[in-house]
């Protein structure tokens, strides 16, 4: 071991498992503290009728060669499962119809989601300037301005909701889309910026080895968080609610609750990579200003559904992607993404697999019912949009209170208290899916930039 020194990683998530895995092949000595009784956070599989079953993470594009590298280290290589080129049929639900996305000039200019001044409009977005209050614009303003009104309201709506389940006016261009933000400071425009970093992709991704194709696991994606942990074996403590954190000279003492008993563990690192309103608690003996930052940064509430049904009974099925909904459509659920066509394997050939989330920051009303009416709810909702005749065989579900993080247009102060709060702090790390970004592949990149960040310190 590089040090006798523990590193104590706060949650097991892919964030706290993936950190904590970097640090293990550094030579580091590690603990992860996971308040459940199991490992994986949003990720999290199970089967049903022989078909793969997630409870929340469904799939994710592969935007990182970290992927390719901890897939080879864990053997999880020959698991991994690409989706079908179904993944680019893609449509958009509105006004009871199946508008397919355009992905292309030509689509685009044929589609019916969009009116011919809007289609003029974005001929002209080269010529749009930049934004003069970029760190403060929201990307519902951030679209309107570069694209028009109807492209925002028929299209993006969607696509930021079925991206975050939150309120676009709220959302940050440039910190909760830091790519698409990107394209208009580095190129002067969208399109001409899209142009360009596909072909800067595609040059890196074969220099890489990163895809960005769409993937899951053969069994599901708990497949990875499980090997990982299986990899750090007893270095992860499930069952551990952690207490408090004090100082013990310039190390760290965590006490946390171990099945009814108060235990401690020390060290000179502490990663907390819980989400920001646990983290909370935990930092404000610290930092107030940054506890009071990490309260502030809002989780939705939404649904994840997984509903099986008999395939003769699906009629009004296109085969694809799936669909995501606008809020002008005044729908209860988000998104749908169809399982089945994605990834045949994970359903059998008589079941139609789809996994359905609802909810979000602008249906809150809809968790005012009871667990059964929401179910009940959206189950009518897709069968009528799908035009299914018969009840669903698989019916899976879960309420996650508190889903994905928040990038709001106060988003910058918020990061600049936790910068200053480990500024103060040495050796005390704030991570996971609140700071650069929420995607896999983004907490990844983040775990690898805090396992380095964590060995500059303890060899400084």
């Amino acid at each position: 071991m590089k040090s006798d020194k523990k590193i104590i990683v706060l949650g097991g998530g892919i964030s706290g498992l993936s950190t904590a895995y970097m640090l293990h092949k550094k030579g580091y000595e590690v603990v992860v503290l996971e308040k459940g009784s199991e490992v994986g956070g949003m990720i999290s599989t199970t089967t049903e009728k022989d078909c793969i079953v997630e409870k929340g993470v469904t799939h994710a594009l592969e935007l990182t060669p970290i992927i390719g590298e901890l897939t080879e280290e864990l053997k999880l290589k020959d698991d991994l499962l690409y989706a079908s080129d179904l993944m680019y049929k893609k449509y958009i639900y509105l006004d009871g119809v199946m508008h397919p996305v355009p992905l292309s000039a030509t689509t685009f200019f044929k589609s019916e989601l969009f009116s011919t001044n809007t289609k003029l409009k974005v001929m002209n977005e080269p010529f749009t300037g930049k934004s003069k209050n970029p760190t403060s614009e929201s990307i519902a303003d951030f679209v309107r301005r570069r694209l028009g009104k109807e492209i925002f309201e028929n299209a993006f709506d969607a696509f930021v909701a079925e991206a975050y389940y939150g309120d676009p006016e709220k959302l940050s261009a440039k910190y909760a889309f830091p790519k698409l933000f990107a394209l208009e400071e580095k190129y002067g425009g969208l399109l001409q910026g899209a142009v360009k970093s596909i072909k800067n992709f595609k040059k890196a991704a074969s220099e890489t080895r990163q895809s960005g194709s769409v993937f899951t696991f053969a069994k599901g994606f708990s497949s990875l968080t499980n090997a990982i942990a299986g990899k750090l074996g007893h270095r992860v403590i499930t069952h551990a609610d952690v207490l408090s954190i004090t100082k013990n000279g310039e190390d760290f003492v965590v006490s946390y609750n171990h099945a009814g008993q108060v235990k401690t563990v020390e060290g000179s690192t502490v990663v907390s990579t819980v989400p920001a309103y646990i983290a909370a608690d935990l930092v404000d003996p610290y930092d107030h200003e940054a506890a009071l930052s990490l309260k502030k940064i809002e989780y939705p509430q939404v649904i994840t559904l997984y509903l099986g049904f008999t395939k003769k009974y699906v009629t009004g099925h296109t085969p694809g992607y799936g669909f995501t909904i606008p809020h002008k459509a005044k729908s209860n659920i988000v998104n749908v993404v169809y399982i089945s066509d994605l990834f045949p394997s994970h359903s059998t050939e008589e079941i139609m697999l789809f996994s359905v989330t609802a909810g979000g920051t602008r249906n809150k009303e809809l968790f005012e019912l009871s667990r059964e009416e929401i179910i009940k709810k959206i189950t009518l909702e897709l069968r009528e949009m799908l035009h299914i005749t018969a009840s669903p065989s698989i019916q899976s579900f879960k309420i996650w209170n508190k889903f994905l993080p928040q990038y709001s247009i106060e988003y910058k102060q918020q990061e600049e208290a936790f910068s200053r709060f480990e500024t103060n702090n040495p050796g005390f790390l704030l991570s996971g899916n609140f700071r650069n970004g929420i995607t896999l592949s983004d907490c990844l990149s983040t775990a690898q930039s805090v396992s380095d960040s964590v060995e500059r310190y303890i060899t400084s």
